[in-house]
């Protein structure tokens, strides 16, 4: 299944040009949607992604309902579909926060005052408290570009106005105001539990949007603080300063101004960057080179020339320098302007044609998906050490940024896979409507999927009338208990295929096909063609690969290759029995 992945402890979005309707993105460039996320660390591990079809697909750590599940369900093991519609997305922290493609922006999952929540929402008249607790969506704005939520339950959304607006916990000025310096009414506010010497002013939890800025395209909610460029290219910040801003650490309560000429951001917990639009990437912020004391580093420090966009990523791995030495738990992921991959800075080459990072996911322009993962050694029973990182493929299938999605097109039957338009459309609706599949479930085909040999012969036993077969079990390796008992059974008897081992599960190839649908059609003598450089003339698909070019099955790849060996989808399948059947 196509998967996608968001993070805890820190949120790194990345933009540059004006932001359309539904154009949110972390670490990318504005413009593009947000297809992958991941949040990890203090509450687990939650993953989700968008697919080719604007659904959101789930799984990992079920944290206070923020996959979308009942509270009784502590994880899920692989993805499951939350949302369809879905444009961009973000979890983090327990929290879910989604753009639909309607402009309509939602949220699920944790709330930081649950009880005063449930009290607040229990008074007569009062509005009702915009963060929820558990898996059922709130709606929290129309007309919505871009949304985000921070690692301390600080959520945001951008309008398609250019208007900024922020609502949740506010610690030290996460959300950009001061809520005991603005006269907003009691309604835009509910107290929390204080600690000794705290006063009302100082834990109050806005629980509605609030405006914070105008002439803003691109935003991030990060840890304790957030971000933001407007229209005129300029970098704005506020909440918890580690140097931020280039002062002693404080707090910033209300955005301030921090750089010109920007393109794109990257916001993390101690260290924030900034793609400037000559290309240059530059950090600055706490602990940035230097030992974990996190003696900070105000002064900006240029890392490299040639940047498209960065992501920075909070992790419980170290950097380390040159020297070994623990340096920062922030990860800075770069993408040079030619779609190559760097961590640690800069300083660690990963992999080429990369166009989207979300923490430690890494989208590729083909739509693979990979994760860099830590590996552990085991010390005893209770303890582990890091040792290495390595990076594994985890997803096909996923939406590319800015990649219009098809859920706007009309589904082929009740398939969420399968729209108008698709080149495969035409075959999968003849299929269905001939009840040669029905799809691997009630709402989906999975198109891209590999065909088995045990899918390819259940599709054409069924064309040719689902006869019962008459022999006994030849194979070895087929019971009754199998689905595609009948069908190779059927096939055996039919010539088309034989010995005693059947092969289900093996992956059904170009020259598979011709040949079964050749020996369907009773074998019928073919002169064999020299057109395709890839079938010898002596090979056992010869007559069959000519037979179904003269009949109109397939051309080939190209007017010289046919690709015998290459491997089948289930869109390619139905086409070629929709070719060769109809």
């Amino acid at each position: 299944m196509k998967k996608v992945l968001c993070v805890f402890l820190l949120l790194a979005l990345i933009f540059c040009e004006t932001v359309p309707a539904f154009a949110l993105c972390d670490s990318m460039q504005a413009g593009q949607t947000q297809t992958i996320c991941m949040s990890s660390t203090g509450y687990g591990t939650s993953y989700g992604y968008i697919d080719t079809e604007g659904n959101l697909w789930m799984w990992g750590e079920n944290n206070n309902g923020c996959l979308g599940q009942p509270l009784s369900v502590g994880s899920l093991d692989s993805p499951t579909l939350v949302m369809s519609g879905v444009a961009a997305f973000k979890v983090n922290a327990g929290s879910t926060i989604v753009l639909k493609t309607d402009g309509t922006a939602w949220t699920w999952g944790y709330d930081y005052n649950h009880g005063v929540r449930e009290a607040w929402n229990s008074k007569p008249g009062n509005e009702k408290w915009t963060l929820g607790y558990g898996p059922e969506p709130y709606k929290v704005g129309d007309h919505v570009a871009a949304v985000s939520v921070g690692s301390n339950h600080q959520f945001g959304i951008l309008k398609d106005d250019g208007t900024l607006w922020t609502w949740g916990y506010d610690y030290v000025g996460d959300l950009g105001y001061v809520p005991y310096d603005v006269n907003l009414p009691d309604s835009y506010y509910v107290v929390g539990g204080l600690e000794e010497g705290q006063s009302v002013a100082d834990n109050r939890t806005p629980t509605k949007p609030y405006k914070i800025m105008d002439g803003v395209k691109a935003f991030a909610m990060g840890y304790n603080n957030g971000m933001a460029i407007k229209t005129d290219n300029t970098l704005w910040y506020w909440g918890c300063d580690p140097w931020v801003t280039g002062k002693a650490a404080s707090y910033a309560y209300a955005p301030m101004k921090i750089l010109d000429n920007v393109s794109s951001f990257t916001i993390g917990y101690h260290v924030v960057g900034a793609v400037l639009t000559n290309g240059q990437f530059w950090q600055w912020g706490g602990a940035m080179g230097v030992e974990p004391s996190l003696i900070p580093l105000a002064k900006r420090k240029k890392v490299m020339d040639n940047v498209k966009f960065a992501m920075t990523d909070y992790t419980d791995i170290p950097t380390l320098n040159d020297d070994n030495r623990k340096i920062s738990y922030d990860q800075t992921y770069i993408v040079t302007t030619d779609g190559k991959l760097y961590g640690m800075s800069g300083k660690e080459y990963l992999m080429d044609n990369v166009v989207c990072v979300s923490n430690s996911l890494f989208l590729k322009k083909d739509g693979t998906l990979y994760e860099r993962k830590a590996v552990y050694n085991d010390i005893d029973e209770y303890n582990r050490e890091f040792d290495h990182y390595e990076v594994v493929r985890v997803a096909d299938g996923v939406a590319m940024p800015g990649q219009p999605f098809s859920s706007l097109r009309k589904k082929i039957g009740n398939f969420i896979d399968v729209r108008e338009g698709d080149w495969f459309a035409g075959p999968v609706e003849w299929a269905v409507e001939r009840s040669i599949t029905a799809g691997t479930t009630p709402t989906t085909f999975s198109p891209n999927q590999t065909c088995t040999t045990a899918q390819i012969l259940t599709f054409l036993w069924v064309a040719a009338g689902q006869n019962q077969p008459k022999e006994d079990n030849p194979f070895s390796d087929v019971s009754e208990a199998n689905y595609f008992y009948r069908p190779a059974l059927w096939a055996s008897e039919n010539g088309l295929v034989d010995g005693s081992v059947f092969g289900g599960d093996t992956p059904c190839t170009r020259a598979a096909v011709v040949t079964y649908l050749w020996k369907l059609a009773g074998s019928p003598e073919t002169a064999v063609s020299s057109q395709f450089t890839d079938v010898p003339a002596d090979a056992e698909y010869a007559q069959a690969v000519a037979w179904a070019v003269k009949e109109g099955v397939t051309a080939g790849l190209s007017a010289n290759t046919f690709g015998p060996d290459n491997i089948c989808t289930r869109a390619q399948i139905v086409t070629f029995l929709k070719a060769a059947l109809d």
